[in-house]
């Protein structure tokens, strides 16, 4: 072949992208007041007092103070060395200061006390540690390539070409862990019937949200939202944090998943849990109702969820509860509404 003519055109493009995206959260509370009788009387663990700063951002050493003796679990440092290992962070925590000052007969009496009723009722520590960390890396690579043109021989030869290529690739990981130890968080689910997320109301309730047998009080959720509750006792109304999906065990998810009975990741008409279930709502007026899943045009709840953080404020601005976990679920029309889990200030 001999060129006589020709005109071509080359074309080439090439992306690259490497993406990582974390996210982590360390919150710590501590409520004597909320803590089991049985427990204030016995041995108990005070947050130091630089401790405490941690929930406020602070940073600092851990003194070398010997003026009180410290105790510290084994197995619960050795889940923290465990995260630091895992994450390559450091989890600045202090030390507790450990006090056995509590008289051991009134100890005993309590004990013995407390141990003739309900064992299934959970006791309430008055502290807590809650720690969530993820990571998500996402790489990406594309290169195109296309030629065009016409090329006239020598021997009258006529040609015409395209010619075009794609290379691409990527890479996505993600982990994830979390670590909890003393009391569950007040973290009940939300359905989201009337809007895309949740809202919170300036309207008051108090309900004994940790059923520890004294009311809490705190703010509601907004118009369009409602809590996921099950009236474990028939009696049409909703009694305390413990038939809400959330406060037993501090993840409402994984509570609810326990319905779970086919294993789909669903809680649909296939379970038996999903006809007894209820959305509890309150007006601006205060008025209270029940409403059965369908009757709020609900379908099925997805069990899976993703860490979505976020203060969430009343009308004046003030934080009366944190956005923690967020799932969908499905419409009876076909659509798609918000499941969340709602971390309530009390």
């Amino acid at each position: 072949m001999k060129i006589e003519q020709s005109d071509v055109s080359l074309f080439s493009s090439y992306q690259k992208s490497h993406k990582i995206e974390e996210y982590e959260q360390l919150r710590i509370w501590n409520n004597e007041e909320s803590a089991s009788a049985q427990i204030k009387n016995g041995d108990r663990l005070e947050l130091s007092n630089e401790f405490k700063k941690m929930e406020q951002g602070a940073k600092f050493n851990i003194s070398e103070d010997n003026s009180f003796d410290i105790s510290v679990d084994t197995k619960l440092m050795a889940i923290i060395r465990a995260l630091e290992a895992m994450t390559g962070r450091k989890i600045n925590l202090s030390l507790y200061r450990h006090d056995n000052s509590s008289n051991r007969s009134e100890i005993a009496d309590m004990r013995a006390k407390n141990n003739s009723q309900d064992e299934n009722t959970p006791q309430r520590l008055g502290w807590g540690i809650d720690y969530s960390y993820s990571r998500s890396e996402v790489s990406s690579e594309e290169l195109k390539f296309s030629a065009s043109g016409n090329v006239r021989t020598k021997e009258g030869a006529q040609i015409d070409f395209k010619l075009a290529f794609n290379m691409s690739r990527s890479v996505a990981t993600h982990e994830s862990l979390s670590f909890k130890a003393g009391d569950a968080l007040i973290d009940p689910l939300v359905l989201n019937f009337g809007g895309n997320t949740v809202t919170m109301s300036d309207i008051k309730h108090t309900f004994d949200l940790d059923f520890d047998g004294k009311d809490d009080e705190f703010s509601f959720v907004g118009e369009g939202s409602g809590f996921l509750a099950l009236d474990k006792n028939g009696d049409g109304k909703i009694n305390d944090g413990s038939e809400l999906f959330g406060p037993t065990l501090g993840n409402g998810f994984d509570e609810l998943s326990e319905y779970d009975e086919d294993g789909n990741m669903w809680i649909d008409e296939s379970d038996s849990v999903f006809e007894k279930l209820f959305i509890w709502t309150k007006d601006e007026e205060g008025k209270e109702e029940l409403y059965m899943l369908k009757e709020k045009n609900v379908g099925a709840l997805y069990l899976g969820s993703v860490l979505s953080a976020f203060d969430l404020q009343d009308t004046q601005n003030n934080l009366v509860a944190k956005m923690r976990e967020s799932s969908i679920f499905l419409k009876e029309n076909g659509g798609a509404g918000m499941l969340q889990e709602v971390d309530l200030k009390v």
